[in-house]
């Protein structure tokens, strides 16, 4: 559908009666052009997805990284809000490496 887009913009939109036209026409169109180059670079990523190895953590708790968990949160109540705090808390991970962080961009009580 997009090759068919810009084929018809090259063929029968493009107007060149003014400079300012054909200026800013041809901006626009090499614009749609990228557009369509990243769009089809995007297809080919997502046919062939990397195949990374997972990396494990050494044997040693101490030498883990720390994780910080954010949960956003805009005027969901607080069961929900609650209930997701709780499941980040009971995470499989060292307690003293990780850090839960709640996010409120409403303005209510209580949170």
């Amino acid at each position: 559908m997009s090759t068919r887009y810009l084929y018809w913009r090259a063929t029968h939109t493009l107007n060149f009666n003014t400079s300012i036209e054909g200026i800013l026409g041809t901006g626009l169109f090499l614009a749609e052009i990228y557009s369509w180059i990243i769009l089809v670079l995007g297809y080919f990523q997502t046919a062939w997805p990397l195949n990374r190895k997972i990396a494990p953590l050494p044997k040693d708790i101490s030498l883990w990284p720390t994780v910080d968990i954010y949960v956003p949160t805009y005027n969901e109540s607080l069961d929900v809000v609650r209930d997701t705090v709780l499941a980040a808390q009971g995470i499989d991970y060292p307690k003293d490496k990780m850090k839960v962080y709640l996010l409120d961009d409403g303005s209510r009580e209580g949170v």
